[in-house]
């Protein structure tokens, strides 16, 4: 037994010595130097109409951008369920594109934006654009997987094939949707790139995201601020996802 258990430790000691050496020592190290002064780093954070602007339009993307996703996604997973996977692969060709085509493309289509709402709902756009098809091939994945005895069942009961894909079938893809929340979570700071071709590094205030934020002060060499930003996003951030890891991947079949 325990020649087996050495054996188990040296496939996970790779592993473990990555998350050490690449997540767990520089988070440390960001943390104690956004503590460096005491607390004037995060004091300033919330003091700064930059910071609260880019935390404020950074909340207000996800948020919205989460919701639409679902729905989206959903939707086209209940449209399309019972088609090939591969009939429906061409929706991750948006995701696969450089964001350089990507911009052109909408640059073309729509010309110079103003800066306005119109900046925000457009970059919001995009990144459904770009991210609901993977969160699709996910759930569909998902629907394959579902007992088909339960849905011939409540099909014999009468029930309408909304009320089957929302109280049989959803429930026993909870783990899926979960999983795709998290990729759509993930995806949502991969946008800066779009953002930063489309408006520069001094973007208008309706699109000044906290990745902005962070690159301006990168820039500056202000790496205190920067750690203190940093820890503020994980937690924020890690938090969610934690809760979805707990109690996300249990399904309720």
């Amino acid at each position: 037994m325990s020649v087996n258990k050495n054996k188990g430790l040296m496939f996970v000691l790779p592993s473990i010595a990555g998350m050490f050496l690449f997540y767990i020592y520089p988070f440390a190290r960001s943390l104690l130097r956004s503590f460096s002064n005491g607390i004037y780093a995060y004091s300033s954070l919330f003091s700064s109409e930059a910071f609260l602007l880019a935390a404020q339009n950074t909340a207000l993307f996800l948020v919205l951008g989460l919701i639409l996703i679902g729905i989206l996604s959903l939707g086209l997973a209940f449209i399309f369920q019972n088609m090939t996977t591969s009939g429906v692969s061409a929706l991750l060709l948006p995701m696969l594109l450089p964001s350089g085509i990507i911009v052109l493309f909408v640059n073309a289509v729509t010309g110079e934006w103003s800066g306005g709402v119109e900046s925000f709902v457009g970059l919001l756009g995009i990144y459904l654009w770009k991210n609901t098809g993977y969160c699709l091939i996910i759930l569909l994945a998902g629907l394959a997987c579902v007992e088909k005895a339960s849905i011939e069942a409540a099909k014999l009961d009468g029930a309408s094939h909304v009320r089957i894909f929302l109280q049989v079938q959803f429930p026993q893809i909870r783990s899926f949707s979960c999983f795709s929340v998290l990729i759509a979570l993930t995806n949502s700071f991969k946008i800066f790139r779009e953002s930063y071709l489309l408006f520069g590094d001094q973007p208008p205030d309706s699109v000044y995201m906290m990745q902005n934020f962070m690159y301006n002060n990168f820039l500056a060499a202000n790496d205190q601020r920067l750690a203190a930003v940093s820890v503020i996003l994980i937690i924020c951030i890690g938090i969610p996802i934690l809760l979805l890891l707990r109690y996300g991947g249990k399904n309720d079949a």
